[in-house]
């Protein structure tokens, strides 16, 4: 059974950054999952604070914000925790058009995202488990009270999977508790989040607004929509435009929705249907 690890004495400020998993120590154990969100800082914090932390760790998804991973970085320095970057095996494109080994899946939906969060994040913390002597701990800032969906997957502050420990410092904090905690511990805020309204770590698409996402992107880094953009015309371009999965966060949208998308990318639709009740998209490229 777990057990809590004695209060973390204070250490002097000074952080290393490791981007090679086969890099890690194999007696480290006790891993601080931090993506740069505002929740994830009062976890990482809370679990540096109240436990021997070897690293914190950023798992880099290869679709996110550059200025996240900044502010990650950034916020490490700060507190002078030892920092992982552990990058994803697989880009996105590679999850959407396949490659020589593996079949294309297009852009991933909700009902996908545990294929995506396989690809994206759990081959780093299997690989990492491999990598360390002893069983790891990860410290993680899922709350109970932040949805529906994340709370069928928190029971207690800990729960032992097959090759490591999952850790929940902050799973039965409400929102007030957090805020207070990074107002008292003046934990700086994620500027991507000011912007956007999350952190910006992975822009898979599997549980997008579309349309929301789009426009915030947009407006806020232009750059990464055209990315988008792109990766979604070459997509189109290999699988054609009559799939949902052809379509970036066509998981959020309504099946009248994703039909006045296709028939955008269809001709013949256009010109045959154009009497049909077929909404106008909005938000589209």
């Amino acid at each position: 059974m777990y057990e809590r690890p004695r209060r973390r004495e204070a250490t002097s400020l000074i952080m290393t950054v490791t981007t090679e998993i086969s890099d890690v120590e194999p007696a480290a154990q006790n891993f601080a999952l931090f993506s740069g969100g505002n929740d994830s800082v009062v976890s990482t914090h809370v679990a540096h604070e109240e436990h021997d932390i070897d690293y914190t760790v950023y798992l880099d998804t290869n679709s996110g914000l550059e200025e996240n991973k900044e502010h990650v970085k950034d916020v490490c320095e700060r507190f002078g925790w030892d920092l992982l970057i552990a990058s994803s095996p697989v880009t996105l494109r590679e999850f959407a058009l396949g490659t020589d080994s593996r079949e294309p899946l297009g852009f991933p939906s909700p009902s996908m995202h545990s294929w995506a969060y396989q690809y994206f994040k759990e081959r780093q913390l299997s690989k990492l488990a491999t990598q360390t002597d002893d069983k790891p701990r990860y410290f993680s800032g899922v709350r109970s009270h932040e949805s529906s969906r994340r709370m069928q997957n928190v029971d207690g502050g800990w729960r032992e999977a097959d090759r490591w420990v999952w850790v929940s410092p902050i799973h039965d904090w409400r929102d007030s508790a957090v805020d207070q905690y990074r107002e008292e511990h003046d934990l700086p805020t994620n500027p991507v989040a000011e912007k956007i309204g999350r952190s910006g770590d992975c822009f898979c698409g599997a549980f997008s607004n579309r349309t929301a996402d789009l426009v915030e992107l947009e407006a806020h880094y232009p750059g990464h929509a055209d990315w988008l953009k792109s990766l979604e015309e070459d997509v189109q371009d290999e699988l054609g435009t009559d799939e949902k999965y052809c379509y970036w966060g066509f998981g959020d949208m309504s099946d009248n929705e994703l039909m006045s998308l296709m028939a955008e990318n269809d001709d013949a639709q256009m010109h045959l249907c154009s009497s049909c009740d077929l909404p106008k998209s909005e938000g589209g490229w």
